[in-house]
């Protein structure tokens, strides 16, 4: 880390709750500093703290900051001629591109910023972004194509001794294998992936592989198990404040506690997934309001 210039005093926050609400209640002034760096040339520490911002808009939901300041601090990263600056920026663009379904934008940013991170000899770098790439493919259908990549990521993690890199890999060799209908082969890389999250410490990683697990049992019939899996992703998704995740828990939860015959659940989680995500993205609403409509229960308690 750079150390603060004279006179400039630290004061970290206690915990991880305390980081986040910081980060709330700065939003404004961090996105404004963003700009503001652009427009005043301060290009390496710009794109610094625009990349520093992707993690917590992500768990926000901040699709449109995300994409200004990712964008903003690009033009630096270009500015400066900063490789690392560029392939970072590009990486995060196309993780939201792809997040709100603009799969041509978001393969092209992060196939650059695949090219730059090998240019730079970054390995971390190319491996984030092959999972990246892993993502990508699963959203168009192309599993086979996703396990590739996913299989190139954990070998670069495991180069690089990553173990949560390696976790998320093996999450996303999980999940796409059972696209694929290779439920055992699902079952034991997801299997693995657990544990690694726990060690690492990635809770968000650890969410998502409790939700590729919910998902597999689901598509097994095994609706108990898979709420069980459910449960754990929405426990963890609350308590690191990631809400356009909560919403898809909570509506996996709904799907699952239909099938096993609880529709007084069901309809609760997915009012609460209903409130949710008109809030962050209205344009994905209309599935859990077929849900509800199916119940006979959309528009009992309708958002504002």
């Amino acid at each position: 880390m750079t150390p603060p210039v004279a006179g400039v005093t630290l004061d970290p926050p206690a915990d991880y709750d305390s980081a986040l609400a910081w980060c709330d209640a700065e939003r404004v002034a961090l996105v404004a500093a963003v700009h503001s760096g652009e427009e005043q040339h301060h290009d390496a520490v710009t794109w610094r703290l625009a990349v520093a911002l992707n993690t917590y808009l992500h768990l926000r939901g901040g699709w449109d900051d995300l994409v200004a300041t990712q964008h903003a601090g690009l033009r630096c990263a270009r500015r400066a001629a900063d490789l690392a600056g560029q392939a970072n920026c590009l990486r995060a663009l196309g993780l939201v591109a792809a997040r709100v379904g603009r799969l041509d934008d978001a393969y092209a940013h992060t196939q650059e910023s695949l090219g730059l991170a090998a240019q730079i000899g970054d390995e971390l770098g190319q491996a984030r972004t092959e999972l990246n790439l892993a993502g990508i493919s699963e959203r168009r259908q192309r599993h086979r194509d996703a396990i590739a990549h996913s299989q190139q990521a954990l070998d670069l993690y495991r180069t690089a001794g990553h173990l949560a890199g390696q976790a998320r890999a093996l999450n996303s060799l999980g999940w796409n294998y059972a696209q694929i209908g290779d439920d055992p082969q699902a079952l034991a890389h997801c299997g693995k992936a657990v544990p690694l999250h726990q060690e690492s410490g990635d809770r968000s990683g650890e969410a998502n592989t409790w939700d590729s697990l919910g998902d597999i049992h689901q598509r097994r019939g095994d609706h108990q198990q898979a709420l069980i899996c459910y449960r754990h992703t929405l426990e963890i998704c609350r308590g690191i404040g990631d809400r356009h995740f909560t919403a898809i828990s909570l509506t996996n939860i709904g799907d699952a506690a239909l099938a096993s015959g609880d529709q007084e659940t069901a309809r609760q989680s997915w009012q609460e997934a209903l409130e949710i995500i008109t809030e962050l993205a209205p344009a994905d609403a209309d599935g859990i309001k077929h849900r509800l409509r199916a119940l006979g229960t959309v528009g009992a308690n309708p958002p504002t």
